[in-house]
């Protein structure tokens, strides 16, 4: 439903100038209890604050979509670290797993709506949480991309553009 309402215009981000401090670790607290109850370790790269154009609540929705599919696709034991970087045009937050990766074939599917990729049929999902998260970006001329190993994890990047008034 969100997806639907995002894509037709129905619902707006208006993204606008803001710390990307706070919706970082707002989302990073919102999958925290998913990730201790699968003895997945949560780690928090330390990062400056850092002004950027977005909309704190979708912008937080689309992290927490890759921390839950990290979460998801990674084993006990493993460690989930979350950073942030400031780059010459865009903000950078990295969500990095242990987990099981990504194909090479299949990363420019991942974002399709409703895909989902054979080995996880046994692993409850519907295939959204990418499409919406690469959506949300979209929606504030930002990027989603991903840096994948089979069988060794995967580092997705959400590219958000630095704020106009400096930093």
């Amino acid at each position: 439903v969100q997806a639907s309402r995002l894509e037709t215009g129905m619902m707006q981000l208006e993204p606008r100038d803001c710390d990307i401090t706070e919706t970082i670790h707002a989302a990073i607290d919102s999958v925290a209890g998913e990730a201790a109850q699968k003895g997945i370790t949560m780690k928090r790269m330390p990062f400056a604050s850092c002004m950027i154009s977005h909309n704190p609540k979708w912008t937080a929705e689309a992290i927490m979509n890759l921390i839950e599919n990290a979460v998801k696709y990674s084993n006990r034991g493993t460690t989930i670290t979350v950073g942030f970087e400031a780059l010459s045009i865009y903000g950078r937050i990295f969500v990095r797993d242990e987990g099981i990766g990504i194909k090479k074939q299949e990363i420019n599917k991942i974002y399709q709506r409703f895909y989902r990729s054979e080995e996880v049929k046994d692993i409850q999902g519907s295939g959204l949480g990418l499409y919406l998260s690469q959506l949300i970006a979209n929606l504030q001329h930002g990027y989603i991309s991903v840096e994948s190993t089979k069988g060794e994890g995967s580092t997705f990047y959400l590219y958000l553009p630095l704020s106009h008034k400096g930093n």
